[in-house]
């Protein structure tokens, strides 16, 4: 399913987000299957480790 939506940057290449019209994100996040896993953290634009 997410592949239907465009990939846009906000703010800086390293900003990636779906970018998933309001009226279909309810069956977009109905489609979500399992636990959601944070790879990597920022805070100030420096990454955290985990």
């Amino acid at each position: 399913m997410a592949a239907r939506y465009p990939v846009e940057i906000a703010g800086g290449q390293a900003h990636k987000e779906l970018w998933v019209p309001a009226e279909e994100l309810e069956a977009f996040n109905d489609a979500i299957v399992g636990e959601i896993e944070v790879v990597a953290e920022y805070r100030g634009g420096v990454r955290v480790q985990r």
